[in-house]
């Protein structure tokens, strides 16, 4: 996926990239040789032209779906982000369908993608019973190992299907998943697999997501601290506010070369969910103080109290 992208920019540097509103001509011929373009050859130029496709992307959606199950994964991957970049009905049908696509780039493109477009509540409104099967199939057919993967299917509450299928992954002999977004990329898989399924309203793993938060491992406090935004249970929400108190540093961040600590992060994110106003300093050298940790504290109790 890397090459793809330094491609792409290798690409926009050489190459002035022409948008179909300055191309004359029937809008499905120039879908379809973009399209044929790019399957004879994947170098910068043909995949820059071709991503111009996504500057109209609710025209352009309706003649590339014929391209979503093309035998080369570059021609899925261009499907995945013109639906990406497509605000009608169907783009998120076709995200959906391309998440447990045979091609691992194409799965892990549309899952971020997606994500990026809606949060894990909308993702499971929208996508339903196949957005559930196909991230089972994700994890039980291909073996993948996104925490995301798991947290996304933690939204769907008092799944009994879900929930015992990622409680039979704890016998897999690989003990870690990989987190996208995440700092410290790699987290305990049985850790994570508690927080969705307690996020899920599952008691069992509650009782040991307590447990976990009374250990006070580094690795998790940062793990359950960035998964907030995914979670939607109330309880667990009330269980994480906890974290507030943890000032512990975290490693630092190599794309932004920022240091945050546990509460930075957790309050942050814990204060949107509650819809109490904060300013953003996640992304800036510049922490909560005491001050405003103890204000967001006693406010965010009386949320999930």
């Amino acid at each position: 996926m890397l090459t793809r992208y330094l491609l792409l920019l290798l690409g926009c540097i050489i190459f002035t990239q022409v948008t179909l509103a300055e191309e004359p001509g029937d809008l499905q011929q120039i879908v379809v040789e973009r399209f044929a373009a790019l399957k004879e050859n994947t170098d910068a130029t043909a995949w820059v032209k071709a991503m111009s496709l996504t500057e109209n992307a609710n025209r352009v959606l309706p003649y590339a779906i014929m391209y979503i199950t093309d035998e080369n994964p570059s021609v899925r991957e261009l499907v995945s982000n013109i639906a990406v970049r497509a605000s009608t009905l169907e783009s998120d049908g076709v995200l959906v369908a391309l998440i447990r696509d045979n091609d691992q780039n194409v799965r892990e493109h549309t899952l971020y993608k997606l994500i990026a477009k809606h949060d894990a509540t909308e993702c499971v409104s929208i996508g339903g019973k196949q957005l559930r099967d196909n991230l089972i199939c994700c994890l039980n057919q291909y073996g993948d190992r996104e925490a995301e993967i798991l947290l996304i299917l933690g939204n769907y509450l008092h799944d009994k299907v879900a929930c015992q299928f990622m409680q039979s992954l704890k016998k897999r002999p690989i003990d870690t998943v990989y987190s996208h977004y995440a700092i410290l990329q790699y987290v305990n898989r049985d850790v994570a697999i508690d927080l969705a399924c307690a996020n899920m309203g599952d008691e069992e793993s509650i009782e040991l997501l307590k447990k976990e938060l009374k250990q006070n491992d580094l690795n998790n406090a940062y793990f359950f601290a960035y998964s907030i935004p995914y979670l939607s249970n109330k309880e667990i929400l009330g269980l994480l506010v906890e974290l507030l108190h943890d000032k512990h540093p975290i490693k630092e961040d190599q794309k932004t070369g920022i240091k945050k600590r546990v509460c930075d992060i957790a309050l942050y994110a814990l204060a949107k969910k509650g819809n109490i106003e904060i300013v953003d300093r996640t992304g800036t050298e510049e922490n909560y103080s005491d001050e405003e940790i103890t204000r967001i504290y006693s406010l965010l109790r009386k949320v999930w109290d």
